[in-house]
């Protein structure tokens, strides 16, 4: 537990430094662009102890592990793609990378990580598309104090809610092409998906 606490302190501490430095940047439109990549630097600095976590987490945490893991090793004994594809491909999106990391010699840590970082990806791209109106570090406490935990049992669904989210984010702002990505993306991890898109699609409309 105190090992959780810490990881989120930090992450917390440094998605504050981060705000302060996207507020500022925000002001100036052109400067805003130009620190994007930076600000994504800084985020992937400011999330690692979370992904960390979640890379070397005992496979008994979350109960939904044990499955990813299964998965993980039923791929790298599968030599052939389409083969592991028919089996496992409900999710095509997660079902490609998994098989990709597993025959690329990665460990299942690695793989998990990586999830966990596609779950906190689009934190960062909403606030990014308010322009500092949306304070991460309050996203951020929220995400570590009520599903960070939560995550670690359904990775995918995390995955898939944060993408949609920006998806109704670019969807309001006519953003065709980002829109058409991000539910590419949430449905690829999980077919839910596609209720979530209707959805939104009913209140743009409304």
């Amino acid at each position: 537990m105190i090992i959780y606490i810490i990881a989120f302190i930090i992450t917390i501490f440094l998605c504050f430094q981060m705000q302060r430095r996207c507020n500022i940047a925000a002001k100036n439109p052109r400067m805003f662009c130009q620190e994007k990549i930076q600000l994504y630097i800084m985020y992937l600095l400011a999330v690692s102890p979370l992904v960390l976590l979640a890379a070397f987490r005992d496979v008994e945490i979350g109960k939904d592990t044990v499955t990813y893991v299964s998965m993980f090793e039923e791929a790298q004994v599968v030599s052939d793609y389409s083969t592991f594809f028919k089996l496992q491909g409900e999710q095509p999106i997660y079902t490609f990378i998994l098989y990709t990391f597993a025959h690329f010699g990665f460990n299942v840590g690695v793989f998990l990580g990586v999830l966990q970082l596609m779950a906190l990806l689009p934190l960062l791209s909403l606030t990014l598309e308010k322009k500092g109106d949306v304070k991460l570090w309050h996203i951020i406490t929220i995400y570590c104090c009520w599903f960070y935990n939560d995550s670690l049992n359904a990775i995918r669904q995390f995955i898939a809610i944060g993408f949609m989210i920006t998806f109704y984010e670019c969807l309001f702002k006519k953003k065709k092409w980002k829109t058409i990505v991000c539910f590419v993306i949430a449905f690829g991890f999980h077919s839910s998906s596609i209720l979530l898109a209707v959805i939104f699609y009913v209140l743009y409309r409304v």
